[in-house]
């Protein structure tokens, strides 16, 4: 129960810091699909949170009917296909990672 708290109150909490995020993921209603790309922060059955290369996060309400790649979970790099309702349409893993090899210390 104390979990189910808290897994709402984190929900509800990045609602309400990206709510104008998506507005940003679709323009207008009937506006052609985008495809936001990044990394996973948060993956349930209503929504997905994605973090871009350049820092923003989106969250994004997952549409009726969306197709979720089963193998994704938090962490992952993904595409998501958002329609002009602003709903994710479809969630798959991103076939290209980024490089997160460290940098050699120079001496």
């Amino acid at each position: 129960m104390r979990r189910s708290v808290s897994t709402l109150a984190l929900t509800s909490l990045l609602a309400l810091l990206t709510f104008f995020s998506i507005a940003k993921a679709a323009d207008s209603p009937g506006a052609n699909p985008q495809v936001l790309r990044g990394e996973i922060l948060m993956l349930t059955m209503d929504l997905v949170v994605v973090k871009d290369a350049q820092g923003s996060t989106t969250l994004v309400p997952l549409g009726k009917g969306a197709k979720v790649d089963q193998a994704i979970k938090v962490g992952d790099h993904a595409e998501v296909r958002v329609t002009g309702a602003g709903e994710a349409e479809a969630v798959t893993k991103s076939s290209a990672q980024p490089n997160r090899q460290s940098q050699p210390k120079a001496d």
